[in-house]
């Protein structure tokens, strides 16, 4: 399952994790990922935050879990590339591949939104449609937010992605 939203800071890290303890509940062994997270330097907050929703012990995660780390808080493309380093996609396959062997379900949180460039090949949206995942969209109390929800569910649509639910969140 992916998790993408309209925009940035919208919820999708504490929608990820009450999913994941939902799944928890049900007695389904469930772990969350985020491919690449921007603006941390040891490890991903944005797991740690998953974690903590989890109940699960604040511990170093797998990097599995978020194969890709970067300083900068900015676009995925822009932080690698302002680390001089790239992003390769078969190193984030690879790492879900390996969470979908261990775990029933992996929940993915994306970055940004659907559209987001990943690197100077690929978007999110390339990616969630390779790897055939449903996808939850993530929206807020914002101005702009019906224009962008619809566009987000309007490309979903397009490339026959299944959108399995919309969770607003009053963000303010």
């Amino acid at each position: 399952m992916f998790i993408t939203g309209t925009n940035t800071n919208i919820g999708k890290t504490i929608v990820t994790g009450l999913i994941a303890r939902y799944f928890q509940k049900k007695n389904n062994n469930t772990i969350t990922q985020k491919w690449i997270q921007t603006g941390n330097q040891l490890q991903s907050e944005d797991i740690l935050l998953h974690y903590h929703i989890m109940g699960l012990p604040n511990k170093t995660h797998s990097k599995h879990c978020c194969p890709y780390l970067f300083k900068f808080p900015a676009s995925a493309h822009l932080a690698a590339n302002l680390e001089k380093k790239s992003i390769d996609i078969k190193t984030i396959k690879k790492a879900y591949h390996a969470l979908k062997k261990e775990y029933q379900t992996v929940i993915v949180e994306g970055l940004g939104g659907i559209a987001v460039p990943i690197n100077s090949e690929i978007t999110t949206l390339d990616l969630v449609k390779e790897l055939k995942l449903p996808t939850i969209i993530v929206f807020g109390n914002e101005l702009g937010t019906i224009n962008h929800t619809l566009l987000t569910v309007k490309v979903l649509q397009h490339e026959n992605i299944p959108i399995v639910g919309l969770i607003y969140n009053h963000i303010h």
